[in-house]
């Protein structure tokens, strides 16, 4: 049975590790000859040696994205390799440090820029100049989904991201008529070596993590690779300028479960308390003891550990009564939490130099009914 892209053309950087090598290994399966590129000659020469111990076809190239000349003979190999290029996969990218906006040095924000986006748009610019001689083809960037949603102390990474997702939809819209699509694909937290040196660092934990994700887990280098292939493959041909979130939910909405939070609070205390004094029935507020249970659950789920010289103080009483204020007042909780009260809805969110930014929002059931 013939592969998914049966003898396409294929080149991916950054194929030396996690999600490019996931990649390059199953499009080696369904068919394709590759290139594979990589900054790092080992482990591109390791990806190579598995797809052909597979039986598969690929070559290994190194490169450095950042530099035109490097990127200008990536793509000359792959002509003479194999006289064409039907799909591309753009993967190599680096994390660069952790660090807020102000504090993030020009060396930081140079080199992530030049590898994450720069990188992109020279392999964009010389790809697509091959794929018009040949009919056409498809390319696959990756984003992120911080190239989708802000994520505090990451500012180069973010804006390179972003620049991606936007840089994807310009050369869609530019080439759809000459038989080039172009997408992306967005990753949440992927159990890869990139993430894995994030946890190293002590910018968070696997716990963190999972809170963060609805689904719980983090992903499969080999989920991405499933999503990439389609995208390259006749059975997205209608699918083009799309930066797609493969993040288990992560950028779908306010990324905490209700229900772990509200396990074993009590429910007397989740009834709301009316006020005498207004029309019948006319809500004005939860009790306050119901909020502090559930500012102190949340505070506890949302600690990080990254910065150990500013530690979240121990919720108290004066910090309850303080964040629970009605009339909309703003009340800044510890150096990372943001909490807010406004219109009988109870926002808590963080601001972190890692990690992603989380909104819990509880508003008061009507009575009798249950809280969702």
């Amino acid at each position: 049975m013939a592969g998914r892209i049966e003898g396409k053309v294929a080149v991916i950087t950054g194929g030396g590790s996690g999600i490019g090598r996931a990649t390059a290994l199953l499009f080696g399966r369904e068919g394709a000859k590759l290139v594979v590129a990589d900054y790092d000659p080992e482990g591109g020469e390791r990806t190579v040696k598995t797809i052909a111990e597979a039986g598969g076809t690929a070559v290994f190239h190194a490169a450095d994205v950042s530099n035109p000349q490097a990127v200008d003979a990536l793509m000359h190999k792959v002509v003479e390799t194999y006289g064409q290029l039907d799909c591309a996969f753009n993967n190599a990218g680096i994390e660069g440090h952790t660090a807020l906006t102000p504090d993030c040095s020009i060396e930081n924000w140079n080199r992530v820029i030049a590898i994450n986006l720069t990188g992109v748009f020279l392999c964009m610019k010389y790809e697509i100049a091959l794929m018009l001689k040949h009919g056409g083809g498809s390319i696959v960037n990756t984003s992120s989904g911080a190239g989708l949603v802000g994520l505090p102390g990451g500012p180069a990474y973010v804006a390179s991201k972003h620049g991606v997702a936007g840089l994807t939809k310009t050369a869609a819209l530019e080439f759809a008529r000459k038989g080039i699509r172009v997408n992306a694909v967005c990753p949440g937290f992927i159990h890869t070596p990139m993430v894995e040196r994030i946890l190293d660092k002590g910018g968070l934990s696997e716990e963190q993590i999972f809170a963060a994700e609805p689904m719980h887990r983090m992903g499969k280098p080999e989920e991405i690779a499933e999503a990439v292939l389609w995208l390259c493959s006749d059975a997205s041909s209608f699918v083009t300028g799309l930066p797609m979130p493969v993040d288990g939910g992560y950028v779908a909405g306010p990324r905490w479960v209700w229900t772990e939070l509200m396990e074993d609070l009590d429910p007397e205390e989740m009834r709301p308390v009316v006020d005498p004094g207004q029309p019948r029935g006319k809500l004005e507020r939860t009790s306050k003891s119901f909020r502090r249970q559930l500012i102190a659950r949340s505070l506890r789920r949302l600690r990080v550990g990254n910065l150990p010289k500013q530690p979240v103080p121990e919720v108290g009483p004066e910090i309850s009564c303080a964040a629970l204020t009605d009339g909309g007042v703003h009340s800044l909780v510890g150096p990372r939490y943001f909490l807010s009260v406004s219109n009988y809805c109870l926002q808590l969110r963080r601001a972190t130099t890692a990690g992603s930014l989380g909104t819990v929002t509880f508003r008061a059931p009507q009575t009798g009914s249950a809280v969702r």
